[in-house]
């Protein structure tokens, strides 16, 4: 190819790509999606189902629980990263083990008082409806397919 090929081969790549980056922002504002924030996992599969005012009212005391819980789980990571590699280890040492999951299992411990104590703050917050909805996830959450067959 010479010269002016690559130019006119460049030139349409670069055409395509941005139209497509277009498009992308186009249908990004034309879907209308509510303007909140993703919800943390750990509680999003619980409040899914609520309207979009009712997530904006909540928005700040999810935002606080994730700010909170945030320094939890990164230990929590560090501690799994810590045991992995005690466990890859050649001999591994029982103590430092035992001692690992210990440090794992208060930082689990933690992580549990905190989203209970979110639960708490959410639920006087939702009308009679929302809670009943909650209250039915919570006996099965969303995801879990359980046949009497797989046990």
């Amino acid at each position: 190819m010479n010269n002016s090929r690559w130019v006119i081969f460049s030139l349409v790549l670069s055409l395509g790509f941005n139209l497509l980056l277009l498009g992308v922002l186009i249908g990004s504002f034309i879907s209308k999606k509510p303007n909140t924030k993703p919800l943390p996992t750990s509680l999003g599969w619980m409040i899914h189902h609520l309207d979009s005012a009712s997530l904006e009212s909540i928005q700040p005391q999810m935002e606080a629980h994730a700010r909170k819980v945030a320094p939890i789980r990164k230990e929590m990571r560090k501690t799994q990263q810590e045991f992995s590699r005690l466990l890859g280890q050649a001999n591994p040492n029982d103590k430092a083990l035992t001692n690992t999951l210990s440090q794992l299992r208060n930082h689990s411990d933690e992580y549990q008082r905190e989203m209970h104590y979110m639960i708490l703050e959410l639920i006087p917050r939702l009308n009679k409806d929302q809670r009943r909805k909650i209250i039915k996830m919570l006996r099965r959450p969303p995801g879990v397919n359980v046949k009497h067959g797989d046990r």
